[in-house]
């Protein structure tokens, strides 16, 4: 695509080909310009091609209505009540006002180039949505999709809009995409109301559910989130794509991922291993139970399967992976702190006796050491 052309060409030297990835994204000692931990926000040093996804100026949502119950009601509502510090513009080209707002009849009718359109709009129209050559648009969350009646999406028109998207130089996620937080400029483009503090962690899921579940974890807890994103059905932008996209955001310190299946494993381990050097990332990985059935079914020996090939490769990019939605939680809880522990020891203090057994032992089998009290701290 022309924008990723144009990036690449911004961050290497030579001059790549249409396949060469970014500099950072291959094996080699990451630029000295990069943002470290501490990175000063609002300091943004790199424009990457998929910041206009992220960290948009402008969006509309199309589709927008007003009847209660429905996706598009919900998504419109949380725009327009999240203080966006962008410009909104509502499209449905049946209504002239949605929740007393203005609306256009068409992306084309605003006038001017959207960096963001959230689709609402009904499966079927929104080939024709993403194809109006009069629209100047730069990336799309498509919530919507048709099904059949196993409840998959059509192959057929999941190749139609890639093609478009293609044509068209519009970067997607979805379909049936949970849709996109950023809290720094006050979007909330999802169907979830729940606030969301801003902080330094981001979110990129697989899943919608796994999206609210944090977000409803870490709201009492002001735990706070840079970006919350949804890949959806993930016909577009990428694992990996996001991973250089996060790398480069200065709003970003850490990043939690939750992963079901990787459709570009050389781009996703090749953004991996270059985000881990330079920002904590932790993995959450389901569908281990999938893949012991379709070996089964194929009757395949028994060998090394393929999580433990998944996790062997996190290991060696410097991913913490975690097992449980629990311990996800508990890893953008320390995160969410800010500070990184400066040794390799740790100090169990609790109120009884047991809980704190217990942690020791937790402790031992992880291979975690325990520290030992100088003459200061032990007396007290």
């Amino acid at each position: 695509m022309r924008e990723k052309r144009a990036y690449e060409s911004a961050v290497n030297s030579d001059k790549p080909s249409k396949s060469t990835p970014p500099s950072f994204c291959r094996n080699e000692p990451l630029p000295p310009a990069l943002p470290s931990w501490n990175a000063p926000r609002g300091a943004q040093i790199v424009q990457h091609y998929l910041f206009p996804l992220l960290k948009p100026s402008s969006v509309a949502v199309v589709g927008a209505s007003e009847r209660a119950g429905t996706l598009a009601r919900s998504v419109t509502e949380n725009v327009l009540a999240s203080q966006f510090s962008g410009d909104v513009f509502l499209v449905n080209p049946n209504h002239r006002r949605v929740l007393d707002k203005p609306v256009y009849s068409s992306l084309a009718d605003i006038g001017r180039p959207i960096d963001l359109a959230i689709i609402v709009a009904p499966a079927a129209a929104v080939p024709r949505i993403l194809n109006d050559e009069r629209t100047q648009l730069r990336s799309a969350v498509i919530m919507s999709a048709p099904e059949s009646p196993d409840g998959a999406t059509p192959a057929d028109w999941r190749r139609d809009i890639a093609t478009i998207a293609s044509a068209r130089n519009v970067r997607v996620l979805g379909p049936g995409a949970f849709g996109v937080v950023r809290s720094d400029i006050g979007l909330n483009a999802t169907f979830c109301a729940l606030p969301t503090v801003r902080g330094n962690l981001a979110l990129v899921s697989q899943s919608g559910a796994v999206c609210t579940a944090m977000l409803d974890f870490a709201a009492p807890m002001r735990i706070g989130f840079s970006s919350v994103i949804s890949l959806g059905g993930g016909i577009d932008v990428s694992f990996g794509e996001l991973l250089d996209a996060l790398l480069l955001d200065s709003e970003t310190e850490g990043i939690l991922l939750y992963v079901e299946s990787i459709a570009d494993a050389r781009g996703f381990m090749s953004a991996l291993r270059a985000a881990a050097r330079t920002k904590p990332v932790v993995v959450l990985k389901a569908g281990r139970s999938l893949e012991n059935i379709e070996r089964d079914i194929l009757s395949l020996s028994v060998g090394v399967s393929p999580d433990e090939v998944f996790d062997a490769a996190l290991m060696r990019s410097g991913t913490v992976r975690v097992r449980t939605y629990a311990q996800l939680f508990a890893a953008a809880r320390v995160l969410g702190m800010r500070e990184r522990a400066k040794g390799d020891r740790l100090a169990i203090v609790s109120n009884g006796r047991a809980p704190a057994l217990l942690a020791a032992d937790s402790a031992l089998s992880a291979g975690v050491a325990l520290a030992r009290f100088g003459p200061t701290t032990a007396p007290r």
